[in-house]
């Protein structure tokens, strides 16, 4: 009966710290304090559930004691790329790049690092450093989308629009479905000043990503500069009755590098100004 009990005891405590992921490694990493690995898995479940703090901290443990693990040199690489994402991911960019030269440092064009460090260079503005990375992702992995999509978006930002038109028709003929790729598109071919097929591929993005008032910003100019007013006018009032007011000045400031022309961004400014002017 003792021995029942017992055991019934232990099978209800061990189900108790496997009822879900957190539990199980909080519990491990109580058995083993100095285990990189719970720690890790800790820090990812910490990421998984939004608590960044916590998860940077778990992160930070298990780099630390890296040098314990069975293969010291994977595991620095796993929590040198999670605290990078961590920071990418809190959109502090350049706290995240130091973390992705580590992990490249330890292995010489990991394709995940080097995504992300890439994707940091063109939050940062920093086109030539994205193109770089990019181009290395796409000669090493020649089916990679994301690194062609990089590979364009840092090209239309350097004015190179017939490589980054190239790109986007690599893209476009293994995957029409992703509204990132659909809105570069557009924005080149605004660019190319070929406005029907602009509208196409813009409204194709704003109806896949409707929540995305940015792309709204990039249609309404679209409409703008093919005097077509009403769309254009009308598509401003619905981002204005849409969204409240700090979502319509982030996403202003994301449209802003790639409005398709001045006249059209002075004609965004306008409207809403006299929108807030009549709120007021």
């Amino acid at each position: 009966v003792c021995f029942l009990i017992i055991s019934g005891q232990a099978t209800y405590t061990r189900n108790f710290a496997w009822a879900d992921e957190g539990t199980l490694w909080s519990d491990s990493i109580k058995k083993a304090p100095s285990s990189p690995r719970a720690a890790g898995y800790l820090g990812q479940w910490y990421q998984k559930i939004e608590q960044p703090q916590k998860a940077y901290y778990y992160f930070r443990f298990a780099l630390q004691n890296s040098y314990l693990a069975p293969t010291p040199k994977k595991s620095q690489l796993a929590a040198s790329q999670s605290l990078g994402l961590v920071h990418y991911e809190s959109e502090e960019y350049k706290k995240a790049i130091p973390y992705f030269n580590q992990c490249i440092n330890i292995e010489k064009n990991n394709r995940n690092c080097l995504t992300n460090r890439a994707r940091s260079y063109l939050q940062l503005y920093l086109p030539q450093k994205a193109l770089d990375d990019a181009e290395i992702l796409v000669a090493d992995y020649p089916t990679y989308l994301l690194a062609k999509y990089i590979a364009a978006s840092a090209s239309y930002r350097l004015g190179a629009l017939a490589e980054a038109q190239r790109y986007m028709h690599e893209i476009i003929q293994q995957s029409l479905d992703k509204p990132k790729g659909l809105y570069l598109m557009g924005l080149i071919l605004l660019k190319y000043k070929s406005y029907p097929n602009a509208l196409f591929f813009l409204r194709q993005a704003v109806d896949q990503w409707p929540s995305n008032a940015e792309y709204q910003f990039s249609l309404a100019a679209a409409y703008y500069i093919n005097n077509q007013l009403d769309a254009a006018e009308q598509t401003l009032r619905n981002i204005f009755n849409r969204y409240p007011l700090p979502v319509i000045e982030t996403a202003l400031q994301n449209f802003m590098p790639d409005a398709p022309s001045q006249e059209s961004l002075i004609f965004t400014q306008k409207f809403l100004a006299k929108m807030l002017g009549d709120e007021m």
